[in-house]
């Protein structure tokens, strides 16, 4: 992976303005789209983006670098969906407050000449704190502050890219979006390098890690073993998955029935009996008030 390579020491992930606009159901009919209705959560979608990239690089020497565009390269949309937009991924960076290098415009010709004057004020406005950002004392708006809810995210996701289980990132979505509608700073935790080098030292803590089966592809549980026995709870959602049955698959040349086996081995979980399946009415939750949040914390 590229942040273990010594000889770099800078990192600039992109995550744009409307990054977050097809961040749900990419592989779907609907692109974008939640439940097949057109959904926007370009906030939630950039701060777990974030997320994953900060929680990927804590700890090491690495500089990390957000990147802040003001406009996206789809003609289709109008001035204000990308002032909207480039707004909510701004918000979302500046709850990583260790975090205060930023490439503001990667491209100025694509902006300027493109932008009514009063969008490139902000802009300006933008730019100028940002530059002067580590500068400034951290005054709180932490993410990270009361962070004690994490989920596994991992390369493995995007593994199977064909019939009949082709990846997506709905189980993702549905376990972190709900989380932070209702204001709870959930983090995105890197199992590839929790695999190497453990967990982050603020979630040594953490009440809960969730953990989808399409991150546990390779069998390696030792660090989430390790982290239940020094009395974390993890909580596993998933089942079955056709890709178990791959022949020369990673879980099958370990031995393994499915990925989430090597964890409850190692855990000296027995599981066996007929499979449960239940089944939950379909509810609209709709996010708490800022007052709410605020009661709630």
């Amino acid at each position: 992976m590229v942040h273990c390579l010594p000889s770099v020491p800078d990192h600039l992930p992109a995550d744009r303005a409307g990054g977050g606009r097809a961040g749900l159901d990419r592989n779907g009919p609907h692109p974008g789209a939640l439940r097949g209705h057109p959904t926007d959560r370009t906030f939630s979608v950039a701060y777990l983006e974030y997320s994953s990239l900060y929680q990927l690089l804590r700890g090491t020497n690495k500089h990390l670098w957000f990147l802040m565009d003001p406009l996206e390269d789809d003609p289709g949309r109008s001035q204000t969906d990308y002032k909207s937009h480039y707004e909510q991924t701004l918000i979302a960076a500046l709850l990583f407050p260790e975090v205060d290098s930023y490439e503001v415009m990667p491209w100025p010709e694509r902006v300027y000449g493109h932008i009514p004057a009063d969008y490139a004020i902000e802009i300006n406005s933008v730019i100028a704190a940002l530059q002067d950002m580590h500068n400034q004392p951290n005054p709180g708006g932490n993410a990270l502050a009361n962070a004690d809810i994490g989920v596994f995210v991992s390369d493995s996701m995007q593994w199977q890219r064909e019939s009949p289980a082709v990846s997506d990132f709905d189980g993702f979505y549905g376990m972190t979006l709900p989380l932070l509608q209702r204001g709870i700073p959930v983090q995105a935790v890197s199992l590839d390098r929790a695999a190497r080098t453990g967990l982050p030292q603020t979630l040594q803590n953490a009440a809960a890690l969730l953990r989808l089966p399409e991150t546990a592809r390779v069998p390696d549980a030792g660090c989430a073993c390790r982290w239940v026995r020094q009395g974390g709870r993890l909580l596993f959602f998933g089942g079955s998955d056709p890709y178990n049955g791959v022949g020369d698959s990673l879980v099958a040349q370990a031995n393994l029935d499915a990925p989430q086996s090597d964890l409850w081995s190692q855990l000296g979980i027995k599981v066996g009996g007929p499979a449960i399946h239940a089944s939950f009415p379909d509810r609209r939750y709709q996010p708490l008030s800022v007052a709410a949040q605020r009661g709630w914390r």
